[in-house]
């Protein structure tokens, strides 16, 4: 499993290097803040539903049957997270908003963008994970996993940051690149998909344009996270021991204590259930992620520890790059993952 070592570094530079260029544009003002939350706009509203439509819409039937088990496992997975998250604050002597926000940090992570990209960028780097996993199921898996997870994060985190402004409606939860996988599931379910892949027929060709708009999405969202971490709120000098101390017992339980879990889990229930590597992969993924970023947008709606969330977030991603390789690399020496 050595052999893999080099390569793991190599995709995790390619990871660093797109983000940082985004966030020394961000950072130096080349662009202006404007051209960054247009960006932002585009791919959530437009270049990312359609990035998943073309994906899940060309994916074999008996995978989107096999793709029904990760709604459940967000579900497991957030309650898990839920719960520990719940006992390692309160031994911690965490209290009132600052508790609910540190448990929000821990709880929802990046789903939808880091493990999109790394399931992408690692395949098309080591030639055994793309032989192993694949690129496009692990794609409609990590699509399914965010029929729930979405919701679960624009849902629980408003309630838990406090930045709900009236009644909880459904277009709140429902997200545009959630619309994009509903609309690859009907084709693929309806049979539609044999039309629509017909290269002698002009739905193909509408498709084709989908598909390049949504090719746009994986080096855009590291440039956009990059950007997102500049614009992080400033830390105040009266304030650096506190906001060290939340951000740590955060990013020890996204990057410590939530991979421990995974790899317990493997063991215990995982590899009973006989699934197949691309759900190993995708598990892992979703489990050994940091904090989303657009907590600290919910956090400024709500006007609650805007400061904590931003740092919090800084500290976790600067973590996140010596963990993925580790976390990765331990990973790949599970039995049956890669062989």
């Amino acid at each position: 499993m050595t052999g893999y070592f080099v390569p793991v570094l190599f995709a995790v530079i390619q990871v660093v290097t797109m983000s940082f260029f985004g966030y020394i544009l961000r950072a130096r003002d080349r662009l202006g803040n404007d051209f960054f939350n247009q960006l932002n706009e585009f791919l959530v509203r437009i270049a990312l539903p359609l990035y998943y439509f073309t994906r899940v819409a060309r994916t074999d039937i008996r995978d989107v049957v096999s793709s029904l088990f990760f709604p459940a496992a967000a579900v497991v997975i957030s309650l898990l997270t839920l719960g520990l998250a719940w006992g390692v604050f309160t031994a911690l002597g965490y209290r009132g908003s600052l508790k609910r926000s540190a448990m929000a940090m821990a709880v929802f992570g990046n789903a939808g963008f880091i493990p999109l990209f790394l399931a992408e960028l690692f395949p098309s780097i080591i030639p055994a994970f793309r032989d192993r996993f694949g690129v496009t199921t692990p794609l409609l898996y990590i699509g399914t996993y965010m029929l729930v997870g979405s919701p679960f994060l624009w849902g629980g985190g408003n309630l838990m940051l406090g930045g709900m402004e009236g009644p909880l409606r459904l277009r709140r939860l429902v997200t545009p690149p959630v619309f994009g996988i509903l609309g690859g599931l009907l084709v693929t379910v309806t049979g539609f998909q044999n039309l629509l892949l017909d290269q002698k027929l002009p739905f193909f060709h509408v498709y084709a344009a989908m598909n390049s708009v949504g090719g746009v999405v994986p080096p855009l969202l590291l440039l956009c996270l990059g950007a997102t971490i500049a614009n992080l709120k400033h830390v105040r000098p009266e304030n650096r021991k506190e906001l060290l101390r939340v951000s740590l017992h955060v990013s020890a339980v996204r990057l410590v204590l939530l991979p421990a879990l995974f790899f317990a889990g493997f063991f215990l229930v995982l590899r009973p259930l006989r699934l197949s590597p691309a759900h190993y992969w995708v598990i892992f993924l979703q489990m050994v992620i940091p904090p989303a970023t657009s907590l600290s947008v919910l956090a400024a709606r709500g006007g609650r520890h805007e400061e904590h969330v931003g740092f919090a977030l800084l500290v976790s991603y600067l973590l996140y790059i010596p963990v993925l390789p580790v976390c990765l690399m331990l990973f790949i020496s599970l039995p049956g993952v890669m062989n």
